[in-house]
C-alpha cells in the first residue's frame, strides 16, 4: 500500500531528518562560506579586468605582506571562536543544564560569524596566491574590506556573547521557544474542564514493534498517520509519548478495527526518533530544562538561588500559558470525521507536577525559593480557571508543609510562607 501526499516529493521522515541535521550542525555554514570564497576570488579577478581597477597602487612585496598579516588575523579569529564556543558549551553545562547546548547550537550567530570568518581566510588565501608577478588591485582592495567586516564581526559577537550566556536571556529563550511549541501542540483556547485521557476502545488487532535502533521520540507525521488509517480503515494509537524513550523491540503504535493488512514500514516511516530530546513537538521539555536549570542552581555545589527565582519565573509564565489552553482535543480525526490516530499528550497535573516538585523538595530550606513558588502558586490559582485549581492547591499544601519541616523557627516560617514575586525584597502578593 503507498500513501500519496499531495505536493511533498520527499518522505516526511526523511525531511524530518534534513530539518533537524541543518539546524544543529555547525560547520555546513562555514564549509559553504569557503566553497563561496572560492568562486568569489575569480569573480573578483575578472570584474577587475574589465573595469581595469588601479586604485591604492600597491607594490608586489607589500601586498603580499598585507595579505599575509591578513590571513594570520583571520585565522587567529576562527581559533578563537572555536575556543570560546567550547568553553562557553561546557560552562553553560556546568552551571546550567547540558540540555541547553542544544538551544545554544540553534543560535545562528555564530554560525554566520563563523562563515564570514572561513570565507575571509579562504579568499584572503587565494588573493596572496595570485599576487606574484604583479598586483590585482581590487582584490587587495576586498581582502581588507572582509577583513574589516570580520574585526566588526568579532566586536559584535563579544558582545552578543556578554549580554546571551548570562543565565537570564537563556532561560528566557527557552521560555520562549517553549511557549511557541505549546501553541503549536495546543492551538485552542479553553472552554471547558476537558475529558483526560481519552484512549482508543477494546483491544488492538495488532502491535507494530520498534525494529529500528533504541531512541527517544522527536516528533510524530499526524496527517500521515491519519491519512495511512484512512486508506486502510483502521483506526491507530501511538503507544508512547513524544519524548519518551522507546527500546528496540518496544510497542509504539497500536492497530485497532480493520488495520490488519497496514504497511508497518509506513507507520515507523511517521516516527521520528534520536538520541535526545527535543522541543519540535514536546512541550513537556521546556518545562525539564527549566527544572534542570533551577534545582542545578539549588544544588550545594552551586547554592545559586536567585537563578532559580529566574527559572522559576519562566515556569509560572508557561505554566499559565498551559493552563489557559484546550489541552485535550480528543483523537485526530480524517476528512469525513472518522476517528482515526490516538495521541497521549501531556495533561495538567503532568504539567504541575513536572513544573513544582522538583523544585519544591530541592529548594525547601531556601527562603528565596518558598516565597516565590508560593506567590507562583497564588498567582496561577487566581489567573486560571478554577477546575486547574486542585492541583495547584495540592502543591501549595505540600509546600506549606515541607516550610513547616525545615524551619522550627515561627518567624522564619512566616517570612517563608510569604509570597514575594522576587523571592526577597518584592511585593507580597
Amino acid at each position: 500500500m503507498q500513501i500519496k501526499r499531495h505536493g511533498q516529493m520527499i518522505p516526511w521522515i526523511m525531511r524530518q531528518r534534513l530539518q533537524t541535521f541543518f539546524k544543529t550542525s555547525m560547520w555546513i555554514i562555514p564549509l559553504s562560506c569557503a566553497g563561496v570564497a572560492l568562486l568569489v576570488a575569480p569573480a573578483v579577478r575578472w570584474i577587475e579586468a574589465g573595469t581595469r581597477w588601479s586604485l591604492l597602487n600597491f607594490e608586489i612585496d607589500g601586498a603580499r605582506a598585507l595579505l599575509g598579516a591578513l590571513i594570520g588575523a583571520s585565522l587567529s579569529y576562527i581559533v578563537f571562536l572555536a575556543s570560546a564556543l567550547l568553553i562557553a558549551v561546557q560552562l553553560m553545562s556546568a552551571q546550567l543544564s547540558p540540555r541547553v547546548i542544544r538551544e545554544f547550537m540553534l543560535n545562528w550567530s555564530y554560525r554566520l560569524v563563523l562563515g564570514l570568518f572561513v570565507f575571509t581566510f579562504i579568499y584572503t588565501v587565494s588573493a596572496l596566491a595570485r599576487t606574484t608577478k604583479s598586483v590585482h588591485q581590487l582584490q587587495v582592495l576586498m581582502a581588507i574590506v572582509f577583513n574589516l567586516a570580520s574585526i566588526g564581526a568579532f566586536l559584535y559577537l563579544i558582545d552578543h556573547a556578554l549580554r546571551h550566556f548570562r543565565p537570564s536571556p537563556i532561560v528566557n529563550r527557552v521560555s520562549a521557544q517553549g511557549l511557541r511549541v505549546i501553541e503549536k501542540c495546543y492551538p485552542f483556547p479553553v472552554e471547558s474542564a476537558e475529558q483526560v485521557g481519552s484512549r482508543a476502545p477494546g483491544l488492538p488487532i495488532r502491535t507494530v514493534l520498534n525494529s529500528s535502533r533504541s531512541g527517544v521520540i522527536l516528533a510524530v507525521d499526524q496527517e500521515g498517520l491519519v491519512d495511512i488509517a484512512n486508506q486502510s480503515g483502521a483506526v491507530l494509537a501511538l503507544v508512547p509519548r513524544v519524548g519518551n524513550f522507546v527500546a528496540k523491540g518496544a510497542p509504539i503504535i497500536e492497530v485497532y478495527a480493520s488495520g490488519a493488512d497496514i504497511d508497518q514500514g509506513l507507520l515507523k516511516k511517521s516516527i521520528a526518533l534520536g538520541a535526545e530530546r527535543t522541543m519540535d513537538q514536546d512541550p513537556a521539555f521546556a518545562f525539564r530544562i527549566l527544572v534542570d536549570i533551577a534545582i542545578k542552581a539549588l544544588s550545594p555545589a552551586i547554592n545559586d538561588p536567585t537563578t532559580a527565582v529566574l527559572a522559576i519565573d519562566q515556569l509560572n509564565r508557561l505554566l499559565l500559558t498551559v493552563g489557559l489552553r484546550q489541552l485535550d482535543n480528543g483523537p485526530a480525526k480524517d476528512s469525513e470525521g472518522h476517528v482515526r490516530l490516538f495521541l497521549s499528550k501531556p495533561h495538567w497535573q503532568d504539567f504541575v507536577s513536572l513544573a513544582i516538585s522538583e523544585v519544591r523538595i530541592y529548594g525547601s530550606g531556601s527562603l528565596q525559593i518558598c516565597r516565590r513558588l508560593e506567590a507562583m502558586i497564588m498567582n496561577l490559582v487566581d489567573l486560571l480557571p478554577g477546575y486547574r485549581a486542585p492541583e495547584l492547591v495540592r502543591e501549595l499544601e505540600l509546600l506549606r508543609s515541607g516550610v513547616e519541616r525545615q524551619f522550627p523557627d515561627l518567624e522564619d516560617r512566616l517570612c517563608a510562607l510569604t509570597p514575594d514575586s522576587l523571592g526577597l525584597g518584592g511585593t507580597p502578593h
